[in-house]
């Protein structure tokens, strides 16, 4: 709980002197809405420019100590505790965001899109078009495009993924929990898995791994190996495969996606 507490002060005391906006937000509210408004608002931002405070279910673990201060045992209970969504604008990924408990072992989800990724790409090339949400509506140069989307896949790129994630949780998140003295001293170091959720304007399906119109589940990171990630196959796997393992936030696997398409918000909102 005391690291809890100084997470929460150290992050709003340096939000304060940089002039990063901290809201807290109700369960229901749209929190990827809330900060693509505040980026209408305010274009020529960059870097961390939201942090949206919400309480979610995590595990908290409860040490119990002798009088000599040894370690006796340890106590895993669900409780209800704050969540940190950091709202970060990449140069390459467009906006991120990296949801973090404040509470050890400070698990953190790190939300990205793909569309952003080509988008900002296409800006770099000067490819015009325009996009709607998540989707590209009118585009010149579809071919161009296509060329920037398909730099995703490429073998050269592979562990393109850790390296965004590791631009920002570290420096941006991680050290209102442990500065970077002390991330070093300690040898804390994220692992992560993958969960690729992909959605259709058109298509609506009760049990995904059995319907060949859903698209092949593709390893997001371009290789994977590359980069030291445990990939889980899960929420839209390729036809014929096993069934995917359950989701422990929110079950997808007897979901019925809406129309209009599940966004990120809503990826977030559920976990």
């Amino acid at each position: 709980m005391r690291m809890a507490g100084h997470f929460g002060r150290r992050m709003r005391g340096w939000a304060k002197a940089n002039q990063v906006p901290v809201i807290e937000c109700r369960r229901e509210e749209d929190k990827h809405g809330i900060a693509e408004e505040y980026l209408k608002i305010h274009p020529n931002i960059r870097g961390l420019f939201l942090i949206l405070v919400g309480r979610a279910v995590a595990t908290v673990w409860t040490v119990h100590r002798s009088r000599g201060g040894v370690i006796l045992n340890l106590e895993a209970k669900p409780r209800y505790i704050n969540h940190y969504c950091f709202h970060i604008l990449d140069p390459d990924w467009g906006h991120i965001t990296i949801k973090m408990s404040g509470h050890p072992p400070l698990g953190a989800q790190i939300m990205l899109n793909g569309h952003e990724y080509v988008a900002c790409r296409a800006r770099k090339v000067a490819i015009p078009f325009t996009k709607e949400g998540n989707c590209f509506t009118i585009v010149s140069k579809p071919a161009d495009l296509a060329k920037v989307a398909d730099t995703l896949s490429e073998a050269r790129n592979t562990g393109r993924l850790r390296q965004v994630c590791e631009r920002w949780i570290y420096t941006s998140c991680l050290c209102f929990a442990l500065d970077l003295k002390d991330q070093q001293s300690s040898g804390f170091r994220y692992q992560y898995s993958i969960y690729q959720v992909e959605y259709s304007r058109n298509l609506i399906f009760h049990l995904g791994w059995t319907d060949g119109a859903v698209p092949d589940w593709r390893d997001i990171s371009s290789g994977g190996g590359g980069c030291d990630c445990q990939i889980t196959k899960g929420l839209v796997p390729k036809k014929g495969l096993e069934p995917p393992r359950p989701c422990g936030h929110m079950d997808l696997n007897h979901a019925r996606l809406p129309i209009p398409p599940l966004r990120l918000s809503d990826w977030e909102a559920a976990c």
